[in-house]
């Protein structure tokens, strides 16, 4: 059953049993949906793009919980958290951390970029491979990491020792990679936390 069929059985179990806050969560995720098919004047919309529609949902209740919460309206960032909970429901689940890392790395590998100036060539290769299976604004705070400064302060938190091909390609600059190697022996000399 496509994710279009789930909402609308959902809706009809929710108008049933009289579930007014999910059956409104529902309803707005159906209009997001209707609002994609009637661009097309399609009758349905495939999986991958009701997924995107309920990401753009989901991004909109996250900003939406964090407005509240600054304004001090708890009772309004409780019912979006209560509507965010329904669109995680129909959400296959992101990557984790590790994995989006190792994900990074490969871009980072097959873009060959060496700064920060050449961020949107990684995360070009990240989101055509990955899309629907990570979180944009983590991907790009891990790249913009892995490409800012030295490779001194991004590789302090790994506790395995890499090999000098992965710190040149992370950093590309050989004194770099020399000073990497002496900050592990002497971490105190070095200022790594």
């Amino acid at each position: 059953m496509g994710i279009v069929e789930r909402v609308n059985d959902e809706m009809k179990e929710a108008l049933k049993a009289k579930q007014a806050e999910r059956l409104s969560a529902l309803r707005n995720i159906r209009a997001g949906i209707l609002y994609e098919m009637k661009k097309d004047g399609a009758d349905t919309l495939a999986d991958e793009a009701c997924v995107a529609v309920l990401r753009k949902l989901e991004k909109q209740r996250q900003e939406s919980i964090e407005a509240f919460s600054k304004g001090g309206r708890e009772e309004m960032a409780a019912a979006e958290r209560a509507e965010l909970a329904v669109i995680q429901t129909f959400l296959p689940s992101l990557a984790d951390e590790a994995t989006t890392t190792r994900w990074v790395e490969e871009a980072i590998a097959a873009s060959g970029a060496t700064s920060t100036k050449e961020l949107g060539k990684v995360m070009g290769a990240l989101m055509k491979a990955h899309k629907g299976d990570l979180d944009g604004n983590l991907a790009r705070a891990i790249a913009a990491k892995w490409l800012g400064g030295c490779c001194t302060r991004r590789f302090a938190t790994r506790s395995a020792p890499l090999a000098s091909g992965v710190i040149a390609l992370a950093c590309g600059r050989e004194a770099h990679a020399q000073r990497r190697f002496a900050a592990r022996s002497e971490p105190a000399a070095s200022g790594i936390n």
